[in-house]
C-alpha cells in the first residue's frame, strides 16, 4: 500500500490530500464477484435481515461457491452521528450496528461492502463521505471490518475536480492498512484515464437498467469503448494498468431475466441477459448479480437455465483469467442486411479506436470497402444528391481515387456526367445525421450543397474547401475530414462517447448487426496459446456469422474449439480456416480456441 511512497495520511479529510498523486496498487488482480443490494433490495428497501439473508443465500445456493463472495450495500443506509459526527447506519432499519452485521456476513463466508459518496450527500439524499474521508475510512474498514467500497458522487456542489475528490479516499482506504477493493463512479467518461492511479474498478457507462437497447447496449459499447480507447490513452502516457494488475473497468450489475421495469416494459429476454453475462465475462468486468434478495434466499425461485449460467465455471473462469479484456474486433451486416437493395448509411463520426464501422481498406479494383467485410462504399441518388452509401458486394463496385491533395474522388462517372469528390455535409439545425455524399469536384469557389433534406446550408468563406478534403490515417484505417475531423462510419453512430447516462437507440437498422468479439487468455501449462471469441448477433432474426483466420488466430496454426457454454469439444479448425455459428437474435455464442501444439 503506498500513497506518495508514504503510508501516511496527511489531514483529514480532502484538503489534506489535494496535490498528492495516488497510485492504487493494493494487491487485487481479478474482478470482483457478488451481490449488490441496489436491485437486490431496491430504493430504500435494504435493512440488516436482507444482507445477512443474502450473504447466506449465496452460501447455500453454491453461488458463494462459485466466487460471488461480496454482499454490498447501496444507497438509502447512512446518517451522522449528531454526537459525535462519525458515520452510521439507520439504527431503524440495521439495529445491532454495522460492526454486527459484517461479523455475520464474514461468518456466511462473504466478504462486506458498503456505500458512499464523494460529496456531502448520496444520490439517495444521506450523508456522504465528502470532507470526511478519513474519519469514515478508518470507521468502515477498523471499525465495521468492510472489504468493498462504492463510491459514488451525486448531489455536489463544491468546486473540487472528481479526481481529486476519488483519490482522498482512497488514500485514506490504503492507510488502513487493510485490503479494501475501491469502486468508483465519476459519472464521466474520462473515468478510465485516471480511474487505474486511484481505484479498482470504474464505472464505463450509466446505472444499468433491464432494457436491452438503451441500457445493456450502451454499457456494452462504453465499456468497450474504454478498454480499447483508455487503452491507447494511459499506454501513451506510461500509465497503463490493465486487467492483470486491479484495474478493471466497470459495465455495472447483472441484469437477471423476465424482471419488469413497467407493464409496457418487460425487462430482458434470458438471451439478451445470458449475453450480458457472457460479453462481460470476455470484458473482464466485475460480475456483480443484480438478483432479488430473495430469490438469493431461496434459490428454487430463480430462473434454473440462468443459475447454471452463472455458475457455469468455464464462462467464470474466462471473466477471472489474468489477461487484457476481450474487444469488440469486427462487425459485419445481417443477412438482412446483405441483400441486393438493402444500403447502409455512410455517416461522419466522431473518431473512435474501439470502432470496427470506421477501419476500412482500398480494394484491389479500386473499390473502398469496410476492414474485412464485404461492405463496399458506393454513391445512390437520392433527391438532388448523390450520396454515400455501403453495400454487400455490389455487382458492379464504385471506383474511388485519391488525389494528392487528400480529395478522394469518386472515378466512376456520375449522374453529372463528371468526376466528383467526396464532401462533408454540414448538418443543419433539427437536421437527421446527414450522409456523406459527392459533389463537383473544386479548387477555385465555395461548393454548392444541400442538407439531407434538400434544403441550402451555409457553406465556409470562399477559397475554403476543406469539405472535399479526407485524409486516410494508414495506422488506423480511418478515413477522417478535414473539414470537422471526424471519421467515415458506416451505420449510425454505436453509441455517443459524450452521452454516458443518457440512452441511445442501437437496435437501428442503420446499425450492423453482427459482431466478433476477442481477446486474449493465459496460455496452458505447455505453452500454447489461447483466446476467447464471443459472436454476437444483435439483429431480429437468427444469423450465421463468421469470424475470419485473422481474429479467431488460425492464420497461421490449427486450432482446437471448445463451446464454454455447453462445456462441450468441437471439430478443430484448421489453419486459415474461419469459426461460424449460427447465432439466436440477440444471443452470444461463446467459444475458447487454443493453438494446436
Amino acid at each position: 500500500f503506498s500513497i506518495c511512497n508514504m503510508r501516511v495520511v496527511l489531514g483529514s479529510g480532502l484538503l489534506g490530500m489535494i496535490g498528492c498523486v495516488v497510485a492504487l496498487d493494493n494487491g487485487f488482480d481479478r474482478p470482483p464477484m457478488g451481490w449488490s443490494a441496489l436491485y437486490g433490495a431496491p430504493f430504500g428497501t435494504v435493512n440488516e435481515t436482507v444482507m445477512i439473508r443474502a450473504a447466506e443465500g449465496l452460501a447455500k445456493s453454491g453461488l458463494l461457491q462459485a466466487g460471488y463472495e461480496y454482499v454490498t450495500m447501496d444507497d438509502w443506509w447512512a446518517e451522522r452521528n449528531s454526537t459525535t459526527g462519525d458515520i452510521q447506519a439507520f439504527p431503524e432499519t440495521f439495529p445491532s450496528g454495522m460492526t454486527a452485521i459484517g461479523q455475520k456476513i464474514h461468518a456466511a463466508g462473504c466478504k462486506f461492502g458498503v456505500y458512499s459518496s464523494a460529496s456531502e450527500r448520496t444520490c439517495g439524499n444521506h450523508s456522504g463521505s465528502l470532507f470526511n474521508e478519513v474519519r469514515d475510512a478508518n470507521t468502515m474498514v477498523l471499525e465495521w471490518g468492510i472489504d468493498f467500497l462504492k463510491y459514488d458522487a451525486c448531489i455536489y456542489s463544491f468546486g473540487t475536480a472528481g479526481r481529486a475528490r476519488y483519490s482522498a479516499m482512497s488514500a485514506a482506504l490504503n492507510a488502513t492498512g487493510k485490503k479494501v477493493f475501491y469502486s468508483v463512479e465519476g459519472w464521466s467518461p474520462e473515468d478510465g484515464l485516471w480511474g487505474p492511479e486511484v481505484a479498482n474498478m470504474w464505472r464505463t457507462g450509466s446505472d444499468i437498467w433491464p432494457k436491452w437497447d438503451v441500457c445493456i447496449l450502451n454499457n456494452l459499447y462504453q465499456t468497450n469503448r474504454a478498454a480499447q480507447y483508455n487503452r491507447y490513452s494511459m499506454a501513451a502516457a506510461g500509465t497503463l494498468k490493465d486487467h492483470n494488475n486491479g484495474g478493471f473497468n466497470d459495465g455495472d450489475m447483472l441484469q437477471p431475466p423476465n424482471t419488469l421495469m413497467t407493464v409496457s416494459t418487460p425487462g430482458l429476454t434470458f438471451d439478451e441477459s445470458a449475453s450480458q453475462f457472457k460479453l462481460w465475462s470476455c470484458m473482464k468486468t466485475p460480475l456483480i448479480l443484480g438478483i432479488n434478495w430473495q430469490q438469493l434466499a431461496d434459490v428454487a425461485t430463480l430462473d434454473p437455465d440462468y443459475f447454471s449460467l452463472i455458475t457455469n465455471s468455464e464462462i467464470i473462469a474466462i471473466n477471472q483469467d489474468p489477461s487484457p479484456q476481450a474487444v469488440l474486433a469486427a462487425q459485419y451486416p445481417s443477412a438482412a442486411q446483405q441483400s441486393s437493395t438493402a444500403y447502409l448509411n455512410v455517416t461522419l463520426q466522431a473518431c473512435d479506436l474501439s470502432r470496427p464501422d470506421q477501419r476500412f481498406t482500398q480494394t484491389s479494383g479500386g473499390g473502398i470497402a469496410l476492414l474485412g467485410s464485404a461492405l463496399n462504399l458506393g454513391l445512390v441518388a437520392v433527391g438532388d444528391e448523390m450520396q454515400l452509401r455501403a453495400q454487400h458486394s455490389p455487382a458492379a463496385p464504385t471506383v474511388f481515387a485519391i488525389k494528392p491533395d487528400d480529395q478522394i474522388t469518386v472515378a466512376t462517372v456520375t449522374a453529372g456526367g463528371s468526376t466528383t469528390c467526396l464532401t462533408d455535409p454540414i448538418v443543419a439545425p433539427n437536421a437527421v445525421v446527414p450522409n456523406v455524399y459527392s459533389t463537383k469536384c473544386t479548387t477555385t469557389s465555395p461548393i454548392d450543397h444541400h442538407s439531407k433534406s434538400g434544403t441550402p446550408v451555409p457553406f465556409d468563406a470562399p477559397g475554403s474547401l476543406s469539405e472535399q478534403f479526407f485524409m486516410w490515417n494508414s495506422k488506423t484505417a480511418q478515413i477522417v475530414s478535414g473539414h470537422t475531423g471526424k471519421c467515415l462510419t458506416v451505420g449510425m453512430p454505436n453509441y455517443d462517447p459524450n452521452v454516458v447516462h443518457h440512452g441511445q437507440d442501437y437496435t437501428n437498422n442503420g446499425t450492423l448487426q453482427l459482431e466478433v468479439w476477442a481477446g486474449p487468455l493465459t496460455s496452458t501449462a505447455t505453452g500454447a496459446s489461447r483466446r476467447v471469441i464471443a459472436l454476437f448477433n444483435k439483429g431480429a432474426a437468427s444469423d450465421t456469422i463468421v469470424a475470419p483466420p485473422s481474429i479467431v488466430g488460425t492464420a497461421g496454426a490449427a486450432m482446437a474449439v471448445r463451446d464454454v457454454e455447453a462445456k462441450k469439444d468441437l471439430p478443430p479448425l484448421a489453419a486459415g480456416q474461419s469459426l461460424s455459428a449460427v447465432v439466436p437474435s440477440h444471443g452470444v455464442r461463446l467459444f475458447v480456441l487454443t493453438v494446436q501444439v
